[in-house]
């Protein structure tokens, strides 16, 4: 073994196509001494036999390794200098060593298959002659990083393992190496390096996913605030979340996350954010775990505030366009305004989740963040917000409200036990179906459309269609009152009276009086209209001979409703 190793050290720059033989020859006696690959991909003798299935050769192993015992730390050390020496080779003559090196790897692959224990020597010397290499990067990447995601989706455990663990420490390596170009300067290499590691997310092994996560915390911690154009990419892992990833994965990915939004967010390049932004929302549509879906919620809400801080440096605001959805880039909106739209049309969605603890925190972040920031956006997109956003979403809560079940459903309630850390949850009466559910939701999105319109009504009469704004919330107003349910219709009486009501200030003298305009006159002329039709529809007796078994199925409306303005 030692006369091989001095061959190939020697004349390794001539041997072409010679490679392979003497790299599986060294593959077998690394077989027989019962060499093992550790951390880097050096072999250090473990004292078994590396296939514990070849039982009658675990006799004569014994005797070898026993007899050349004293030999060994110095046979694995001239196998690293081998490896390690390639860096003399020219680009040819490393080409062949890396070529000899996958198809040896491509053997194992083969044979590993039918074995419990692979050998896993090509692998490890691949990582080695890469480490080795790193000056040079560019010349052997691709074919390498390619074998690799070939054996991450092998069949067998160990095999996977440790393609994983190469890939994984080589994209670590070179994005530490000092190269004469500083790496972060070059964009056509450092995406080169960071796509192998995303491409790991299309493989559905759990042992997979974990090592890219734990590679992907481990660049965001020593490379975060210099990542520049690998931030896409970055994001783009953390957020390749799935139904199919244990809990396990989903909370190492959100610990990445976690690390994004709070201490390298500033260091993001603006342009990215709205790719941060739709991220962070996949883990609050994601079910695994409520708790982490209700923190991404909150990750959001930190987002705003950096949103309304980037107001000042909107100029700096470019390419927002090139990383967002055709359906999500308008013409009549700046690149801020864009980024805002994606927020509320992020949380929007959230509220329409099937989980109530979700739609309520969703709807209570989307109208605060309104309330709190609206005023930053032009009358265009308040015009977007009402009409694509808000209105919608109203219209999908009301028809999830009217199509939910009646019934208390055992399994809703076993998912829910389960997000909880497997605690029964009590749930009150007044909320244990989802119709009853939905129809808190259904309030909260009532009264928090109403409050915006209030709140902001003099900004928005500015808008050239806001009289239909005015008639569409009336009359969902409207058809809320008259509905069935009694909590409903109690919450849209008290819509109905924030929204035509405007508080005086009790330290101020009242104003004198303003001639009301046309304009202002046909909108009180609307709200009175309504006020009638709520009023004679809840006085409409029922027909004549109808027995009235449930009093939430007529259209009888409660006490509390018709004395609501009563003092």
């Amino acid at each position: 073994m030692r006369t091989l190793l001095s061959v190939a050290h020697c004349y390794g720059s001539i041997l072409g196509t010679s490679w392979h033989l003497i790299l599986t020859t060294l593959q077998h006696l690394v077989w027989i001494i019962g060499f093992k690959p550790s951390a880097g991909g050096t072999l250090k003798h473990v004292g078994t036999m590396a296939n514990t299935d070849a039982a009658p050769m675990a006799n004569s192993s014994a005797v070898v390794t026993t007899a050349a015992m004293a030999d060994l730390p110095i046979l694995s050390s001239m196998l690293s200098r081998l490896f390690e020496s390639s860096v003399y080779l020219d680009d040819v003559a490393l080409h062949h060593l890396i070529d000899a090196l996958i198809r040896l790897s491509i053997e194992s692959m083969e044979v590993a298959l039918s074995v419990r224990e692979p050998s896993l020597f090509a692998i490890a010397k691949i990582l080695e002659t890469g480490r080795a290499n790193l000056n040079r990067i560019d010349v052997w990447w691709k074919p390498i990083s390619s074998h690799l995601l070939d054996v991450c989706q092998h069949s067998n455990p160990r095999m996977r393992e440790w393609g994983t663990e190469a890939l994984t420490l080589l994209v670590r390596s070179a994005l530490e190496f000092k190269y004469e170009k500083n790496l972060f300067d070059n964009e056509r290499l450092l995406h080169m390096i960071i796509l192998s590691l995303h491409e790991l997310s299309i493989i559905q092994y759990s042992d997979v996913r974990q090592k890219q996560l734990e590679a992907t915390l481990s660049i965001l911690t020593n490379n975060g605030p210099t990542l520049q154009t690998g931030w896409p990419i970055i994001l783009n892992i953390i957020g390749s979340i799935s139904r199919e990833h244990n809990d396990s994965l989903i909370r190492q990915a959100q610990q990445c996350l976690q690390l994004v939004v709070t201490d390298f967010l500033s260091t993001i390049p603006i342009c990215y954010l709205g790719i941060l932004i739709k991220v962070v929302a996949k883990f609050g549509f994601q079910e695994q775990d409520l708790n982490i879906a209700l923190s991404a919620i909150g990750l959001l809400w930190n987002m705003t505030d950096y949103l309304f801080r980037m107001k000042e440096q909107e100029h700096q605001l470019k390419n927002v366009n090139d990383y967002l959805d055709p359906n999500e880039i308008y013409d009549s909106l700046t690149s801020i305004e864009e980024l805002w739209m994606i927020l509320y049309r992020k949380l929007s969605e959230l509220t329409m989740d099937q989980r109530p603890a979700i739609r309520k925190s969703a709807s209570s972040t989307l109208f605060t963040m309104i309330t709190s920031h609206g005023q930053l956006l032009s009358t265009g997109a308040w015009s977007i917000l009402i009409w694509q956003v808000l209105f919608p979403l109203f219209e999908h809560v009301e028809q999830f409200f009217y199509t939910a079940s009646k019934e208390r459903e055992q399994m809703q309630q076993q998912q829910l036990s389960k997000s909880s850390g497997g605690q029964e949850i009590l749930m009150h009466h007044s909320r244990d179906t989802p119709e009853k559910q939905w129809a808190e939701t259904y309030v909260m999105i009532l009264a928090g459309v109403t409050r915006t319109v209030q709140v902001k009504k003099d900004f928005l009469a500015k808008l050239d269609d806001f009289p239909r704004v005015w008639s569409v919330l009336l009359t969902n107003i409207e058809k809320s009152a008259l509905a069935k349910n009694p909590e409903i219709a109690l919450a849209a009486l008290k819509s109905f009276n924030e929204l035509v009501n405007i508080p005086l200030n009790v330290t101020q003298a009242p104003s004198p009086k303003k001639p009301i305009v046309p304009h202002d006159q046909q909108l009180w002329q609307q709200a009175w209209q309504v006020w009638l039709n709520i009023g004679n529809g809840c006085s409409r007796c029922p027909p004549e001979r109808v027995i009235i078994i449930d009093r939430y199925d007529s259209n009888i409306p409660s006490q509390n409703f018709l004395t609501y303005f009563i003092d």
